[in-house]
């Protein structure tokens, strides 16, 4: 978790708490946005790839059951 003033953040990791100030504190929330910014563009590529396989499977007219037969 982490808490943000004006010129600061805290972390907290397990019941230690470190304050970032400064650089350290803009480097955080830097990597911090675009660690979230990866989570993020991941989950849409996950969400993408299971409407494209629906759309494909629509079009060869199985559902997955039936393609998990066919495949066994």
């Amino acid at each position: 978790m982490a808490t943000a003033t004006p010129n600061s953040v805290i972390v907290c990791i397990d019941d230690e708490r470190i304050e970032l100030t400064g650089q350290d504190a803009l480097d955080y929330e830097t990597t911090r946005a675009k660690e979230h910014q990866e989570y993020l563009d991941k989950e849409a590529k996950k969400a993408q790839t299971a409407t494209d396989k629906a759309a494909l499977l629509a079009k060869m007219g199985l559902t997955a059951d039936e393609l998990k037969t066919l495949l066994s």
